[in-house]
């Protein structure tokens, strides 16, 4: 709790008037104790005396010459909700009437000048610490400890939580039910009351969304929110989970427990057809084609629906990407009887080579016309390049003799680490010793003798 050093002042009012917002009120929270010793051993200034009266301990706050809130302050802490006009800055007040040595009554006052962000105290500004802003965000707005180690026993006091009243959510057309499709921007936005200037601090349109029927409020990421009219889509705020929450979402503003709106639901559909499976063949060899990848809906394209895009896109998708195995217009799907879904086969264009990395389905629908939802969805899958099989041959002797046998001796990398040699297309009997090296033996040499290394998946080094 922040100490105040020498905070007295005769006979002081403060006289700065901020601006009002028409209408708009907050509730505050105040928390306060009156001081509960004396300041008997203290060392005070000769002007001062503890000689105060007891019920003349109190707090006020203050816009200008107008008193907002104030009580009386006794021994009890005490917490109390108050309600007050909405002002760009306040003035927050700890006062007593004292008797001063210099003879004569006098009254202590020590004020902070509440503002938007942070606060004044004797002539500095703390921009950093408390304000309302931070008050409307939950935490102390502003406060003192006033004990003896401060000049004058008064007490505590703490300004907390100023909650906006009034607000509440809409979207740009209500006549029209909130429903919105994946990839569809939200067209929610916060009402103030009154005028169309009217506008509290940034920080009273936090955003806040639930995804269990409003038992957990999470708050939608700040580059999102803190705005009267953000804009975002579902998936902007859930990512690719978001194809598992469709159904009833509700927002809402506020903080924590503290809520400033009654909630506001929408329903979240997928606007098109839903991927229930996939099936992916990866190629066997170097820069092969893929074989296969058949994608499972969980319906039929009805009357006028096409799928206008569809593709592949790296997983998680990057900004930009760049979409790979773009099919034509999909106007049909073909019914499965085994899986009992709707299924399309990817037409795969002949020397397409992806990057190795994870990829997902993207798709969007079109319904006579008229754009519909945007999709990522399926398990992710991987492609991998497959390693090509290569040799090389660390030695081949010539023979010493005509028609004598001879060896070589081959390292060969990639593939699928299982191989078959031929020598002038017929099979030999290769051996890998202990050098790491096959080894072919009892060759009969010839001018030229063609060497070929195949793993089994029939794969082998291509352009020698």
């Amino acid at each position: 709790m922040r100490k105040l050093y020498f905070i007295f002042i005769i006979i002081s009012s403060t006289q700065i008037f901020a601006q009002t917002l028409t209408g708009l009120t907050y509730t505050i929270e105040v928390e306060y104790a009156k001081y509960n010793g004396n300041c008997a051993g203290y060392s005070m200034p000769p002007e001062t005396t503890t000689n105060c009266d007891s019920n003349t301990y109190k707090w006020l706050i203050k816009n200008g010459a107008t008193t907002l809130a104030t009580e009386i302050m006794t021994l009890t802490t005490t917490k109390n909700t108050y309600t007050i006009p909405a002002y760009s800055t306040y003035d927050l007040s700890l006062t007593a009437s004292c008797y001063c040595n210099f003879g004569g009554p006098c009254t202590f006052l020590a004020t902070e000048n509440i503002l938007q962000k942070g606060f004044t105290y004797k002539g500095v500004n703390y921009p950093n610490q408390y304000g309302i802003e931070d008050g409307i965000r939950g935490l102390r707005a502003g406060g003192y400890s006033i004990g003896p180690n401060t000049i004058i026993c008064m007490g505590s006091l703490i300004l907390n939580n100023f909650k906006p009243n009034g607000l509440s959510i809409s979207k740009i057309n209500p006549a029209i039910p909130a429903e919105y499709i994946a990839g569809q921007q939200l067209d929610l936005y916060a009402i103030t009351p009154g005028p169309a200037t009217n506008r509290f601090p940034d920080a009273a349109y936090h955003w806040q969304y639930s995804l269990d029927n409003k038992v957990t409020w999470i708050d939608v990421p700040l580059n999102l929110s803190n705005r009267t009219n953000p804009s975002f889509s579902i998936q902007d705020l859930l990512g690719e989970d978001h194809v598992n929450h469709f159904g009833p979402i509700d927002f809402r503003l506020g903080y924590s427990n503290r809520p400033f709106t009654d909630p506001y639901r929408i329903n979240y559909t997928p606007g098109t057809v839903l991927v229930k499976d996939r099936h992916y063949e990866a190629p066997d060899c170097y820069k092969d084609d893929v074989k296969s990848l058949v994608a499972y809906f969980d319906r039929k394209l009805m009357d006028g629906e096409i799928l206008s895009i569809l593709h592949i896109v790296p997983y998680p998708k990057p900004t930009p990407s760049t979409p790979m195995l773009v099919q034509p217009t999909v106007t049909t799907l073909t019914y499965d009887p085994v899986t009992k879904w709707h299924k399309y086969s990817f037409v795969i264009p002949q020397g397409t080579n992806l990057e190795n990395r994870w990829y997902v389905l993207e798709y969007q629908s079109m319904v006579n016309g008229q754009v519909k939802g945007t999709l990522a969805m399926g398990e992710p899958f991987l492609y991998q390049n497959p390693e090509m099989v290569k040799f090389e041959i660390k030695s081949a002797l010539n023979p010493l003799c005509n028609n004598d046998p001879v060896e070589i001796v081959l390292n060969v990398t990639g593939g699928s680490g299982s191989y078959t040699f031929l020598v002038d297309n017929n099979v030999k009997a290769a051996t890998l010793e202990q050098d790491g090296f096959y080894h072919i033996k009892g060759l009969i040499s010839t001018e030229v003798n063609y060497i070929k290394v195949i793993d089994s998946k029939g794969c082998f080094e291509k352009n020698i």
